[in-house]
């Protein structure tokens, strides 16, 4: 080793006193890196990839740190790294491999600590197989710990949400198990002995759901039996009368969440933002609320006509979510590639999808079942696209604009928020440029297409993009 390495691994070994008697590295020359490099740890369980680049020499340092560090209850091994190159600076990312033991099929996940925050967080995974978890992190001086995921059994009663023990994954239970309790598993594994050709983001999970009761579980989830919608609103609400707050309040809800105008905040007060709404909800409803008034143009004011269709719109949204099994996985994506959600189907032995709405503002990926026992894993889709949309005013048609795609593709554009509009679709063609990247949005549709499966209000909406052949 070069005069100058010993130097700094003397001086990182002060720091790292404890673990120096253990400690591993390797040095590479500027023709060594040349080519990408990869180190690995003397227990084989470590990997870190550098890729191909100009650097004038790197020096990486691995030592095993003490779990005297980690937080709350986590159990697993420990490794601190530090990479000494002139070039390297903290804005570079580098992809870890951690390999798994096979011996050990407890769910995984790995945790990196925050050098800014000094907490420990959720390390962005980049892919997970049978055999190792790949994970990119930010920096030359990181420390991380490959954690077990136990599984998490609780009792739940009606409309019960459990969330994992990792917290990457919670299962929302429809109200058509209301009245009904028992118990509820959730067990993350590393791996299940299978492949898939889609690149997996999770670890597979096995859910089962008991009944206290000995119901059948199945048929009261295919049946969606559940008690009758009750209205949201009961009372008319108008800016020249004194409204009730609670009315208001249920108006704003339905608005935000269900009719997804998502400027619309839950005051409790009649402000313009929420009579704006309500106009923009009759005028798209126009045929079953202003055409027998003889009117063309929203009002904003809540009586008999619009208060029946909100009510409608309210019971309709809620019949769908009665019956599934709602889960919710969390990720912390490095691109816009679109992710879903797959169970496994043992009697074709294949991963099969579940209907799935990847929010990429939110970083949660939203799958319904209606299988009470079910194995399942959330993988990257192929060809398939996650990101912000807006609109903006040009030819009053089908069109967009798109940064990626020439003018002339068709593309195929869902809806993936929570609301009435989720799933609804567009085939538009582009012929625009744009947005621009700094927007942070993967697409901009002309109003007319834009207005087909959203509202136009809300300004944004979650979409996942595909084109069309």
């Amino acid at each position: 080793m070069q005069l100058r390495g010993l130097l700094l691994f003397l001086l990182i070994g002060l720091i790292f006193l404890p673990g120096l008697a253990l400690a591993e590295s390797q040095h590479y020359s500027a023709a060594d890196l040349t080519n990408e490099v990869i180190f690995r740890s003397q227990d084989k369980v470590f990997s870190l990839t550098v890729p191909a680049a100009g650097y004038s020499y790197l020096d990486v340092y691995l030592y095993p740190a003490d779990n005297s560090v980690l937080p709350g209850n986590l159990t697993g091994s420990v490794y601190s790294y530090y990479l000494n190159a002139p070039e390297i600076t903290d804005d570079q990312s580098f992809k870890i491999s951690l390999a798994l033991d096979k011996s050990n099929n407890a769910g995984k996940i790995v945790y990196y600590l925050d050098s800014k925050t000094n907490q420990w967080q959720f390390a962005p995974l980049v892919e997970q197989t049978d055999s190792e978890i790949i994970i990119e992190l930010k920096g030359k001086n990181n420390q991380l710990i490959l954690a077990d995921a136990s599984a998490v059994t609780n009792p739940w009663q009606g409309q019960a949400t459990v969330a994992s023990n990792d917290n990457l994954l919670s299962v929302a239970l429809p109200e058509s198990l209301t009245g009904q309790s028992g118990t509820i598993a959730i067990q993350p594994k590393a791996f299940l002995g299978t492949t898939s050709a889609k690149k997996r983001l999770s670890n597979i999970y096995q859910l089962d759901l008991k009944s206290s009761a000995d119901t059948d579980l199945n048929e009261a989830l295919k049946q969606g039996k559940a008690a009758a919608c009750q209205p949201i609103l009961k009372q008319s609400i108008a800016s020249t009368k004194k409204n009730s707050v609670s009315e208001v309040k249920n108006l704003q809800k339905f608005l935000k969440d269900t009719a997804e105008f998502s400027s619309v905040q839950i005051t409790g007060k009649y402000d313009k933002i929420t009579a704006q709404a309500v106009a923009r909800l009759q005028e798209k409803y126009a045929k079953e609320i202003l055409k027998p008034l003889g009117l063309t143009k929203g009002s904003g004011e809540v009586y008999q006509a619009t208060l029946k269709k909100i009510n409608q719109l309210y019971c309709q949204d809620l019949a769908a979510k009665r019956s599934f099994i709602e889960l919710s996985f969390k990720y912390d994506s490095l691109d816009n590639r679109s992710k879903a959600v797959y169970y496994w189907d043992a009697s074709s032995t294949a991963w099969l999808p579940l209907p799935s709405f990847d929010d990429y503002r939110e970083q949660t990926v939203t799958a319904l079942t209606k299988s009470p026992s079910s194995t399942f894993a959330l993988f990257e889709e192929e060809n398939q696209w996650s990101g912000q949309a807006s609109w903006y005013a040009f030819k009053n048609g089908l069109f967009a604009a798109s940064r990626d795609w020439p003018k002339g593709t068709r593309l195929k554009v869902t809806n993936q928020s929570t609301g009435l509009n989720r799933g609804k679709t567009a085939i538009v063609t582009v012929n625009d440029y744009g947005p621009e990247l700094w927007t942070k949005r993967i697409i901009d549709l002309d109003k007319f297409a834009f207005e087909q499966i959203g509202n136009l209000s809300g300004g944004i909406m979650p979409v996942k993009i595909e084109a069309v052949k």
